[in-house]
């Protein structure tokens, strides 16, 4: 819990920096953050379940902050409430790493003057897991929370180009013109995938991006849930997805180089305006309530 007192109101922006004992960054807390919105329409749970959103305050008095010791959260298609809730407190799952115990640094910033407090970790006294362990389950769920960043990342500008594609399909009379929007669109469509259904990493369904993105959300949360070293079966399915997200990755950025100039090459003959890889839609997150009761199917 981070308590501070601002003797008047903050003029600009308040900002809360958390840092580990080399000096990276780990957390980057703003009154500018825009506190989540969540479409209580979507869910099958009473949104009393709901931890409310936390946004530091710019007005003057006492303030409590609270951080809860983890990284920030990965970038998720999916996201869920779990079973085990807590009245108003109920976390949104997936939650980013944990932290290693040491030392870390709270530096508060308001109006161009900034304060530091050190802060101590401590293992709960009843794990006995090493720090050895702790260091490599930290080390796998930070490395499955880059991947999906990435997986994230290129989803957002894949489906911001079909989106592009089906506005310019609408429009367009030329059949050689319609065929290669077609042809793109399918590749794209492949590439994007469905984030459902019980498939494998044999499948092209189950190498979509969409599938690899909840396949890794789903094994953050396995890794995450001991404090304990990662086992052997987590680490060979992580090295797959990893593979199979690389080869994704590949296919992007050949679709890229070679595709997407290609057409515009067509499009710019015909005076017609070009395709933007480059460019990222906003995705609206797919709300899953909680988690299976013991014995379901």
């Amino acid at each position: 819990m981070i308590d501070f007192y601002l003797n008047s109101a903050a003029s600009g922006t308040v900002v809360v920096d958390i840092s580990d004992d080399t000096g990276k960054l780990v957390w980057h807390f703003s009154s500018a953050d825009e506190a989540e919105v969540v479409d209580a329409g979507q869910l099958n749970i009473p949104t009393y379940w709901i931890r409310p959103p936390q946004v530091l305050s710019r007005q003057a008095g006492m303030h409590r902050f609270v951080w809860n010791l983890r990284y920030p959260l990965p970038d998720s298609l999916r996201h869920e409430y779990p079973i085990s809730a807590i009245h108003r407190d109920t976390p949104r799952y997936p939650l980013g790493p944990a932290v290693l115990p040491g030392q870390y640094t709270i530096k508060l910033t308001v109006d161009g003057r900034s304060y530091t407090q050190p802060l101590i970790v401590k293992m709960d006294p009843r794990v006995k897991s090493s720090m050895d362990d702790l260091r490599r389950q930290f080390e796998l769920e930070t490395n499955i929370a880059t991947a999906m960043r990435r997986d994230y990342q290129v989803l957002r500008q894949v489906r911001s180009l079909r989106q592009q594609l089906k506005a310019l399909r609408d429009r367009l009379t030329a059949i050689p013109l319609v065929e290669a929007v077609t042809a793109l669109d399918k590749k794209l469509s492949e590439l994007e995938g469905e984030e459902e259904g019980r498939i494998f990493l044999s499948t092209p369904q189950g190498r979509s991006l969409a599938h690899l993105n909840v396949g890794l959300a789903t094994l953050l949360e396995t890794v995450d849930s001991a404090d304990a070293t990662p086992n052997n079966p987590q680490l060979a399915i992580f090295n797959d997805v990893k593979t199979a997200l690389d080869q994704q990755l590949v296919s992007w950025e050949k679709i890229k180089s070679s595709d997407v100039p290609n057409l515009n090459l067509k499009l710019k003959q015909s005076g017609l305006q070009q395709l933007n890889a480059e460019s990222a839609v906003i995705i609206k997150p797919e709300w899953h309530s909680v988690e299976k009761a013991a014995g379901e199917d």
